[in-house]
């Protein structure tokens, strides 16, 4: 009878874990809760592109609790978004690409094809201007990866993208990934001894562990120039700091 019961148990606590990865991926789609969001273009932004408090504690953002975007103009950036062919999170591609192009950065998309590219949600649609493979990473100032279930169908173990990512790193340049994408960035021997956040589930905690990275459950997690989120709800924060970094090493590039 205890055994039967411990059973049962078992298979009941792995149903669950199942519906909460599913819904996290994006294969669940939850209703949007009505809540305010912030509006780059409103008159907010001329006092301050202010953080959502909800999503990130005071050491998560780096100190300030205001962003201004308007004390950034970063013409002449590029940062080249990766993303897979199917099913990654719209909502990142998105409102990240918004939010750089608020400061004038221009984003490269690439992808394993150069057909039609298509979000999770059926919302986002593009085609990528690159092939992984056809990427030269001088031309870009960041590299970030997108999440989503299609990320670990389609890019975990991609041997051309954990190049690019391994010889993007050793540039010092900024390099990040969101929700299921750090865990390519460990196995890209990029992250040994580095703290780094993902979805935390069995098979991407494995990979930082594998890539001899340092687990951080948090939200949103900087080392050196690596920045990864573990959620697609942190998205506009991940941008700004990506913002942040960017500015940082292009004064430390202009002093060498």
């Amino acid at each position: 009878m205890k055994r039967t019961i411990i059973i049962i148990f078992a298979i009941l606590f792995s149903i669950v874990m199942v519906i909460f990865n599913l819904a996290d991926t994006g294969l669940i789609h939850k209703k949007d809760r009505k809540k305010p969001r912030i509006d780059l273009n409103s008159k907010i932004n001329k006092v301050g592109d202010r953080v959502d408090d909800k999503i990130a504690d005071v050491g998560e953002r780096i100190g300030l609790k205001v962003i201004n975007l308007n004390n950034y103009n970063l013409q002449g950036t590029k940062v080249l978004m990766v993303i897979p062919p199917l099913d990654f999170r719209d909502e990142e591609f998105k409102d990240i690409q918004d939010i750089l192009k608020k400061v004038e950065i221009k984003i490269v998309i690439a992808s394993t094809t150069k057909k039609e590219c298509i979000g999770v949600l059926k919302k986002e649609r593009c085609f990528p201007e690159l092939l992984i493979n056809e990427v030269n990473i001088d031309d870009y100032d960041a590299l970030i990866i997108i999440g989503g279930i299609g990320t670990k169908n389609h890019l975990w173990g991609n041997t051309d993208l954990n190049k690019l990512v391994f010889n993007f790193g050793r540039t010092s340049k900024p390099l990040g990934g969101l929700q299921l994408a750090p865990a390519i960035i460990a196995d890209s021997n990029i992250a040994h001894g580095k703290n780094l956040t993902v979805y935390k589930a069995f098979d991407s905690l494995a990979h930082l562990k594998d890539g001899g990275a340092n687990y951080v459950d948090k939200s949103i997690v900087i080392d050196g120039n690596i920045i990864t989120a573990n959620s697609p709800k942190t998205r506009e924060l991940f941008a700004k700091k990506l913002i942040l970094m960017i500015v940082e090493y292009q004064k430390l590039s202009q002093r060498r």
